[in-house]
């Protein structure tokens, strides 16, 4: 997951290039695409691992006032593919190279620029979401009230990472500035559509909401596609065991601009 690499497209592809686009009018309540020749459906390993980070995930959700499917769906989805070679290349990304990296050693990689993997740790991903570390800097910087620590480098964010509750955290205020960034093009979504869409800006970053907008320029009309965030939505009845709608035990998260009202609760403040 990440603020510039595009997952599923090339840098040539289209503006109106989609990953499983709905074959329907995303009103619609059920997604109608067919079923995804990749990454799905998600093994019951990656579901164990949702129902076991269901605590933060729902916490953090209703923080920022979020769908938690959203964010559950976003980790499970990059989770999802941490099998075979992709699973061992993960697992030495995270236990050994970046792991061992001390905050300077990072810092130089930045100060160097390189957009390669090879030569920049920060273009590396983290944890079981799969959160890049150059995103979640980036988000550290730009909602610092929402860390107990202010003083964090790239060392700490990996550590932080690391765990299901950094992941949980990261994942849902990142669905959370999505959301905000969205929020005029899926007000005429259904939920579960909003949420499909969700998990692929997740997954594909503002390159996602770019590509729309350059394909909107020449068809006024359209609307944005829940592209690769359909396998969520073609799995939401497995999600809903672990998340129940409407949340048995609801909290106040904080109210900003462009959330979704279904989400909101009195008594917060606004956060941006």
């Amino acid at each position: 997951m990440n603020f510039d690499a595009i997952n599923q497209f090339s840098d040539s592809s289209s503006p109106n290039q989609v990953v499983m686009t709905c074959q329907q009018d995303c009103c619609e309540p059920e997604c109608m695409c067919d079923p995804p020749s990749e990454n799905y459906p998600y093994s019951e390993k990656t579901f164990k691992l949702i129902e076991r980070m269901a605590p933060e995930i729902r916490s953090y959700s209703k923080k920022y006032g979020v769908p938690p499917i959203a964010v559950a769906g976003a980790i499970a989805d990059e989770y999802n593919t941490q099998t075979g070679l992709k699973g061992v290349g993960d697992w030495i990304q995270d236990e050994v190279l970046l792991n061992t990296m001390s905050n300077s050693q990072v810092e130089l990689d930045v100060w160097i620029g390189s957009d390669s993997k090879f030569f920049n740790a920060t273009k590396h991903d983290i944890g079981v979401g799969n959160i890049k570390l150059e995103t979640a800097k980036r988000l550290y910087d730009q909602y610092p009230g929402e860390f107990e620590r202010k003083d964090w480098g790239y060392a700490d964010i990996v550590d932080y990472l690391r765990t299901e509750k950094g992941t949980a955290h990261m994942a849902a205020l990142y669905i959370a500035h999505a959301q905000r960034e969205l929020s005029s093009h899926v007000a005429s979504l259904c939920p579960d559509a909003k949420e499909a869409v969700l998990v692929t800006y997740y997954k594909q970053g503002p390159a996602y909401l770019k590509r729309f907008l350059a394909a909107k320029t020449l068809e006024p009309d359209r609307e944005i596609k829940p592209g690769e965030g359909c396998r969520v939505w073609l799995q939401r009845n497995k999600f809903e065991k672990i998340f129940p709608d409407p949340d048995p035990d609801p909290a106040k998260p904080m109210l900003w601009d462009g959330l979704d009202d279904k989400y909101r609760g009195e008594g917060g403040t606004r956060y941006a």
